[in-house]
């Protein structure tokens, strides 16, 4: 029988411009699409309104705006950006990227304003998976920056950090 909470935030999601899925409630998919999506937006800039330019997107928490099946094995996740709990909106410059795709097989590929990729081999996009991870985890590790709640839990769990003791 289908959980009638996930029916809900199913709905509300796919209604509601601003809806985010509860962290308990995202899929293994929407949770390697955001961290995927960290990864490869980790040196780019956000603007946030009254022009305040994040120092890293690290600091800012992701949800999922918008999701787009196409075809049989290709969901592209398009995420809105937050800034301070909720109170300052962020987007992305003309080629930033603004989410990601997933595509058979667990891959996960950026989604780019005004560009398209060309069909890459499995071997490219792991690599380039890959390698985006491994950026991730380096930055994760500078004290220097803050990092939004979701993305510290989710480094922990994917043992990229070390969970704190307190």
């Amino acid at each position: 029988m289908i959980n009638i909470k996930i029916v809900i935030l199913f709905l509300l999601h796919s209604f509601a411009c601003k809806t985010p899925i509860l962290p308990e409630y995202e899929t293994e998919s929407i949770k390697n699409a955001k961290w995927y999506f960290y990864s490869y937006a980790v040196h780019e800039k956000y603007t946030c309104y009254y022009n305040r330019t994040v120092s890293s997107i690290l600091e800012c928490d992701i949800y999922v705006k918008k999701t787009l099946k196409e075809g049989t094995d290709t969901v592209d996740y398009s995420f809105g950006i937050i800034y301070q709990n909720d109170s300052v909106m962020c987007n992305s410059k003309p080629f930033n990227i603004y989410g990601t795709m997933e595509v058979k097989n667990g891959k996960y590929l950026p989604l780019l304003h005004q560009i398209a990729l060309e069909p890459l081999k499995d071997s490219t996009v792991f690599k380039m998976m890959e390698f985006g991870d491994s950026v991730l985890k380096k930055e994760l590790l500078n004290k220097n920056i803050k990092i939004n709640p979701w993305l510290l839990k989710e480094a922990e769990r994917r043992g990229a950090i070390k969970k704190d003791s307190d």
